[in-house]
């Protein structure tokens, strides 16, 4: 018997739901993992208006891809604007994340 391919995931309705728990939980955000295999996790970020990551290490390899919204992505004295839409390689520094207004991301993290 095979197995049933998994379903898609309908990214921006689970970011909303995210973001509503965010919001009414007084977090500056709610993550959640989207999906994942072998190397590699997708987590979905739920980023209120005023939230975001805190400056943290870079856990290796990554990407941000903004889905809805935008978000600032700051690293070592320099910042890139990312409107819905658009994303980028997350340097390998130290390193946050800033939301001006309610968004939706995708962290996509490679892992041993």
């Amino acid at each position: 018997m095979t197995e049933a391919p998994e379903p898609a995931v309908d990214l921006l309705a689970d970011g909303e739901v995210l973001l509503a728990q965010a919001r009414d939980g007084g977090r500056a955000q709610a993550v959640r993992l989207a999906f994942g295999q072998p190397g590699q996790r997708s987590l979905l970020l739920g980023l209120p208006a005023g939230g975001g990551l805190p400056d943290h290490d870079a856990p290796g390899p990554a990407s941000l891809v903004c889905l809805a919204g935008e978000v600032v992505l700051s690293s070592e004295g320099r910042s890139w604007t990312l409107p819905a839409g658009s994303g980028r390689a997350i340097p390998q520094a130290r390193h946050d994340v800033r939301a001006d207004v309610d968004s939706i991301c995708l962290l996509t993290v490679s892992i041993d």
